[in-house]
């Protein structure tokens, strides 16, 4: 997950120097948005997905294995 959250990091600070340096590009981004496939989210919101969805995977995984009966429930969250 650090990789992740790093490059994440590296994404926003790169956005930010983009649409301060290039109004252009600046303007483009916003016009995206109005995009009916982006459904009114910002390249942000795009770019914050993955990185929520890994601990939901974890918690779906967990939830699994105690349901199943692999494991207990403070193991589980251990």
């Amino acid at each position: 997950m650090g990789d992740l959250a790093r490059s994440y990091d590296a994404a926003l600070a790169h956005l930010s120097t983009l649409q301060e340096t290039d109004r252009e590009k600046g303007r483009y981004l916003d016009v995206c948005k109005t995009h009916p496939d982006a459904g009114g989210l910002d390249i942000r919101s795009f770019l914050i997905m993955p990185v929520q969805r890994v601990p939901r995977y974890r918690l779906l995984l967990e939830d699994q294995a105690v349901e199943n009966g692999h494991l207990g429930r403070a193991a589980a969250r251990h």
